[in-house]
C-alpha cells in the first residue's frame, strides 16, 4: 500500500472527472455517482491506513482535497440543474438560435470529446464542469481565436486545430496542426 495506490487513484480521479465533463456536457445520460462513492471509499480507506509515510499521506491529503473540491463543485451543479437553474448545453445552443432567429438546427462541428459541439460551446461545457462563470461571448471568443490562429500560422502552417482541454481544473484552448482529413475547428 502507499505510493502505487495513491497513483492508481489520482488516475481514477482523473477519469472521473472526464465522466462529470462528459455528463454535464450532454454527451453522458446519467451522472457517474457510483464512481465517485467508489472513488470516496477508497480514499477514505487509504487515509485511514496506518502503513503510509509521512509523503504518501501528504500526497493522499492533497487527493482528497481535490477530490471533495470537485465533488462539491459536482453536486452543486447537479442541484442547479435539477432546480433549473443549470444551463445545459442544449439549452445554451437553443437560446441562441431563438435570439439570433435561426430556425435551422445547430451546426454540429465534429469533437472527440463532446459529439456536435463549437468549440465555444464545449469550451462554456468545460468551464462549467469545473465551477467557472463564463464571462466572454461567442463573438469575442470567436475574434480572439481567430487572431490566435494568425499568429499561429507561422509556426504551425495554415491548417490549425482548437480543442479544449481541462487540465487540474482549469480550462484550456490548445491550438495544434490539424492532421488531414481532420474536421475539428
Amino acid at each position: 500500500m502507499g505510493t502505487g495506490e495513491i497513483m492508481v487513484l489520482e488516475r481514477a480521479l482523473d477519469d472521473l472527472i472526464k465522466k462529470w465533463e462528459r455528463f454535464f456536457a450532454g454527451v453522458v445520460r446519467q451522472p457517474p455517482i457510483d464512481d465517485r462513492d467508489r472513488l470516496a471509499r477508497n480514499l477514505r480507506r487509504l487515509s485511514e491506513s496506518q502503513s503510509l509515510r509521512s509523503a504518501d499521506r501528504f500526497r493522499c491529503e492533497q487527493l482528497q482535497h481535490r477530490f471533495m473540491t470537485y465533488a462539491m463543485n459536482w453536486e452543486r451543479m447537479l442541484r442547479e440543474r435539477e432546480e433549473g437553474r443549470g444551463r445545459s448545453l442544449a439549452a445554451i445552443r437553443g437560446q441562441r438560435s431563438l435570439e439570433d432567429g435561426d430556425t435551422s438546427p445547430p451546426t454540429s462541428v465534429h469533437s472527440s470529446s463532446t459529439a456536435d459541439a463549437s468549440l465555444y460551446d464545449r469550451y462554456v461545457a468545460a468551464r462549467e464542469s469545473v465551477g467557472d462563470v463564463v464571462r466572454v461571448d461567442r463573438a469575442t471568443f470567436e475574434a480572439q481565436i481567430a487572431a490566435q490562429r494568425e499568429r499561429l500560422a507561422a509556426k504551425l502552417g495554415p491548417s490549425i486545430r482548437f480543442d479544449v482541454k481541462v487540465e487540474g481544473g482549469k480550462v484550456k484552448v490548445a491550438a495544434s496542426r490539424a492532421r488531414a482529413g481532420d474536421s475539428r475547428e
